[in-house]
């Protein structure tokens, strides 16, 4: 099963992700299962779910309403970082059925607008912005954050926002 190899590779390569998305992207418990693994207490689940997840959103798999409710309530307690990336990653492409639950994530981006890993502020932002086209109650932390990024002393964090503008 799916949520038994992602446990067993902490750091499974891009190539091994692929190969497991290829093997299960077409099973109906596909994304319940990354779900599971990104609210799930294993670092090596939530890591490589969310990087699945993210492959997928990317791919146009459709996560249910009730899915994304499932990950908003439990994105606050998650500490990997390449987890809140590929999260941040995957709020960015602003998926069409996220809803309500945009609103849920709010505190999780603006909380990692401010994470010491540049790439992690970056997405983070984005993500804002991202979803505040949408979600026009978002704008007003998106502007904040966008105007204060600005001056980030990363420059990945700088190009990003530019690209924003």
């Amino acid at each position: 099963m799916l949520l038994l190899e992602l446990d067993a590779h902490p750091k499974a390569s891009k190539g091994q992700l692929s190969s497991w998305y290829q093997q299960y992207h077409k099973a109906p418990e596909f994304t319940y299962w990354l779900v599971e693994s990104i609210t799930s207490k294993s670092i090596a689940q939530q890591r490589n779910g969310s990087w699945l997840l993210k492959h997928g959103l990317e791919r146009k798999v459709e996560i249910e309403l009730e899915q994304f409710d499932i990950i908003s309530k439990s994105c606050l307690t998650i500490t990997n970082w390449e987890t809140i990336l590929h999260l941040c990653q995957s709020l960015a492409l602003n998926p069409p059925l996220l809803d309500r639950s945009a609103l849920n994530f709010q505190p999780f981006l603006v909380q990692h607008a401010q994470h010491p890993k540049p790439f992690v502020r970056a997405w983070s932002i984005t993500a804002l912005h991202e979803l505040s086209k949408t979600f026009l109650i978002l704008k007003e932390d998106a502007v904040r954050l966008v105007q204060t990024a600005v001056n980030d002393p990363a420059k990945s964090v700088q190009a990003r926002i530019r690209n924003l503008r």
